[in-house]
């Protein structure tokens, strides 16, 4: 018991004072990191937000470059900024399509939910992927091959790979959220034989991308469209929302059609060079309106995906001393240890 109150302070650290850390994980015979940033408010239980970047990008500019520490700041989430591998070409990548003699990206994104789950207060019902690009496609891959870890996903420029589009079977209706630019030159809205670079194979359209969500696996009977407010008359673009409803498990997908915007994360810094970036929404800001609204169901489906898990349940309480403690309205606010059927432990704020 001295072992496990040792280890727990020493969790307790990063949980009450740090905000920004590079967490190194051995995995697969790599050397993986991730951006880990934990607000000064972050939830009791914590939702959890990968962001993942894009193509040739890195970690620290999809950090930069979405703005999105600054939304969990508001909202009190945790997000986690995976750092993908080199491809043949030495290219920073994800391996979206799921190659068997690429990196598997696939289990070290979801090595990272274990190790939240298992050393910070993080909430198993609201873990989200969000990316940029080929960060995006591969929140896909996740929503496909994953739903029974994630509760949404959202991308940003990034469609599908036809692969794993045509093998993609989520256990259970699935909400998703897509923005793309109507001047994509990088990933098409009509979808493209080559993707961003030849690596990429081709990349399905974003109305087929859509339709597979909100049509074939959620069976969305409405929908409806608006204008959103023209706020920056300078950005050269405009913005359609389209939510899809009426859908089985009450799900939603949104749609934001980017009109005139380019290969580019709404609300960002421009970068002229990739075409134009709208500045009437804030794409990170939306992302967590959606995210919100989603949470996993306590039994979600397995479906034929290998990664489920065997449910586990809190089995009691402790206080820091490991004194069981019973949870209740006279228990004093504070951090607890929850102790679970599986034999592992977290954080607990109670208040």
């Amino acid at each position: 018991m001295k072992h496990l109150l040792l280890s727990l302070f020493v969790l307790i650290i990063p949980m009450l004072s740090s905000a920004q850390e590079t967490i190194t994980m051995n995995f697969d015979g790599l050397e993986r990191t991730y951006i880990q940033y934990i607000p000064a408010n972050v939830q009791s239980p914590a939702p959890v937000v990968l962001n993942l970047h894009g193509y040739t990008n890195n970690a620290d500019f999809q950090m930069g470059y979405s703005g999105m520490n600054e939304v969990a700041d508001e909202h009190g989430f945790i997000v986690i900024y995976p750092q993908g591998t080199p491809d043949d070409l030495g290219i920073n990548h994800w391996n979206a399509w799921l190659a068997e003699d690429d990196s598997d990206d696939f289990a070290f994104l979801l090595a990272i939910l274990d190790e939240l789950e298992a050393n910070y207060d993080a909430d198993p019902q609201r873990m989200y992927s969000c990316g940029f690009s080929n960060g995006g496609i591969m929140s896909y891959t996740l929503a496909c091959n994953a739903s029974d870890r994630f509760a949404a996903v959202a991308s940003v420029a990034g469609t599908m790979n036809p692969d794993i589009y045509d093998a993609c079977v989520p256990s259970r209706a699935f909400p998703v959220m897509h923005v793309h630019g109507s001047l994509d030159l990088i990933v098409p809205e009509g979808g493209t034989a080559l993707g961003e670079l030849t690596d990429f194979g081709a990349l399905t359209s974003v109305e087929e991308t859509l339709a597979l969500w909100w049509d074939t696996h959620a069976m969305c009977t409405e929908n409806i469209t608006i204008n959103l407010p023209n706020t920056s008359l300078f950005d050269l673009c405009s913005v359609e929302k389209t939510v899809y409803s009426a859908c089985n498990e009450d799900v939603e997908c949104w749609y934001y059609d980017i009109s005139g915007g380019g290969h580019t994360w709404p609300g960002a810094f421009p970068l002229v060079v990739v075409g134009n970036t709208n500045l009437d929404i804030n794409a990170s800001a939306e992302i967590w309106d959606f995210f919100e609204m989603n949470v996993l169901p306590i039994n979600p489906g397995t479906g034929n995906q290998e990664t489920s898990r065997d449910e586990k349940v809190v089995l009691r309480h402790l206080d820091l001393r490991g004194i069981e403690v019973e949870l209740n309205e006279s228990l004093s606010t504070g951090i607890y240890i929850q102790v679970f059927s599986d034999g592992s432990t977290q954080l607990y704020f109670h208040h």
